[in-house]
């Protein structure tokens, strides 16, 4: 594997994560042209209870506090903020009574527990979300993404609590779909397909370790190892249209099989403790100790 493809993927790797926004991915993907174009392809479960579909944001009975220069929000024009019964609240621009343009909605305490969000940031058109906006989550992660319809679709990148990227991919309908790319602190990532679900569930998916050259290849079930072999990344390439495509070589039949278990207790390491980590076979070496008095 030739060096200056090693560090162009470990470029793209670290540096995917430090814009807050899918602008780059859009580019990576040509999305312009490569998005789909029939509207069935966008249905799913719009994120946003206030749609046009409802108008709770607009009934007088579920408003608890307005500006003192609205009197009738109905047909109101302007930056508004609203405060609803349930403890929702909503900051942005009202046109004819609808949203309009950016707006942030924040969910209070029931919804909170009814959607695991916290807050909606987007541009509206006609009470619905429509474009770039983020999600930001109840268990403090944030989803960068775009929206059609009111529902998440096309390139998006999800943050952890520490705001550091954990995936990259997209969503169709509100889940991930085809190829996405997975972090895990410390610098190894999880690469393939993903299920219908959404989750990194399948064969020929691959572990790979931070120095970007052992892969863990085999059957994941949402995102955790069942069974996996060795082997070694074969090829990278950078495919306008694509995200980084990597193969890798064929495992060796008469190799140690892999697997994730993660019931360690204090008297449980794991099930075959004796299979050596094949990253820590090149990283790490016990020697004989040259200090004066070691014991050795």
């Amino acid at each position: 594997m030739a060096i200056k493809k090693i560090q162009q993927l470990q470029d793209w790797l670290q540096t995917v994560g430090k814009s807050q926004n899918v602008q780059d991915l859009e580019e990576m993907l040509d999305w312009k042209n490569n998005k789909p174009t029939s509207p069935k392809d966008y249905k799913g479960t719009i994120v946003d209870p206030y749609n046009r579909d409802f108008g709770l944001i607009r009934n007088q009975n579920h408003t608890v506090e307005l500006p003192e220069n609205v009197d009738d929000i109905i047909n109101y024009n302007g930056p508004i903020k609203i405060n609803l019964a349930n403890g929702d609240s909503f900051s942005g621009n009202f046109e004819d009574g609808e949203r309009e343009g950016f707006g942030v909605l924040t969910f209070g305490l029931i919804h909170q527990r009814i959607y695991e969000i916290l807050a909606i940031e987007g541009h509206y058109e006609s009470d619905i979300l429509e474009g770039n906006g983020s999600i930001s989550y109840a268990n403090g992660e944030k989803l960068i993404c775009m929206f059609v319809g009111g529902v998440p679709n096309g390139p998006a990148k999800l943050f952890d609590s520490e705001n550091q990227i954990k995936q990259v991919g997209v969503l169709l309908e509100g889940k991930w779909s085809g190829h996405v790319w997975y972090w895990f602190q410390g610098g190894s990532y999880i690469t393939g397909h993903v299920d219908f679900f959404g989750n990194l569930t399948g064969d020929s998916i691959a572990f790979i370790y931070p120095d970007l050259k052992h892969v863990l290849l085999g059957t994941f079930t949402k995102g955790q190892l069942s069974l996996g072999q060795l082997c070694y990344v074969a090829t990278i390439s950078f495919i306008k249209a694509e995200f980084p495509k990597v193969t890798f070589t064929i495992p060796t039949v008469e190799g140690p099989m892999y697997t994730f278990d993660d019931r360690r207790t204090q008297h449980h390491v794991c099930n075959s403790p004796l299979i050596p980590d094949p990253y820590e076979m090149g990283t790490i070496a016990i020697k004989k100790s040259k200090l004066h008095g070691s014991g050795e």
